[in-house]
């Protein structure tokens, strides 16, 4: 299934995957109901598609009402007794941005309803528990960090680099860090010292941005101070 996940818009995502399984005698689902939690989330989803493996159920997919729901009505789907038949639903995303989606939209999916025919015949099965997925975060972009390689020995009275990484926007314009937070766990291989840094800095490229930038530890001591951290 997939995780709870950050997303940006103007593409389609895997949002959920559900299992239905048929007790007692085959049947056949004709009607499957998507929720939002968030009915605010119409302004950031295009279309909901229904697959049962790489099949799709809905056409050109169902949309979003104003109630949060994505009803798709009209199917014959067979689900034989004792065999689970998995439902991927995925989300075709709107951009997100001024005049379009509004960023931070959360759309996570509901299994709601699911409307089945017996084999048998006889009256339709109607089941609405709510079926939770996972997190659906849609942004205009996000953040995506890989981490450089420094040295892990550190070298008493000399300069070196701590940590090295490299940050890029996902898509749809640009990224801006505000902040960074890092822990520390070091020992001392010869005698128990008490062991401290004299002073951080921050370096974007060659570039030192020291000065531009505040450096605290969590207890709000200066990292730019010698000697304090």
């Amino acid at each position: 299934d997939p995780l709870d996940q950050i997303v940006f818009g103007g593409q389609t995502v895997t949002a959920a995957n559900y299992n239905i399984t048929a007790l007692n005698e085959d049947y056949v689902v004709e009607e499957i109901a998507i929720k939002f939690l968030d009915t605010n989330v119409i302004d950031a989803i295009d279309k909901v598609y229904l697959y049962d493996g790489t099949t799709l159920l809905n056409e050109g997919g169902t949309s979003v009402d104003s109630s949060g729901y994505a009803s798709t009505t009209g199917l014959s789907l067979d689900v034989n007794n004792g065999t689970p038949k998995k439902i991927t639903v995925k989300l075709g995303l709107s951009s997100v941005g001024t005049n379009f989606a509004t960023s931070g939209r959360n759309a996570s999916t509901t299994l709601d309803t699911i409307v089945a025919q017996p084999a048998s015949g006889g009256a339709k099965v109607y089941t609405s528990d709510d079926r939770q997925g996972n997190v659906v975060q849609v942004y205009k972009t996000f953040p995506i960090v890989t981490q450089g390689t420094v040295s892990d020995r550190v070298i008493s009275g000399a300069v070196q680099d701590m940590y090295k990484f490299a940050i890029a926007p996902s898509a749809g314009g640009n990224v801006y860090v505000k902040q960074m937070k890092f822990t520390g766990n070091w020992n001392d291989q010869a005698t128990q010292h008490v062991l401290q840094l004299s002073d951080c800095k921050l370096k974007k490229g060659s570039n030192d941005s020291t000065s531009s930038v505040d450096i605290a530890t969590s207890t709000g001591q200066s990292g730019k101070a010698s000697g304090t951290v």
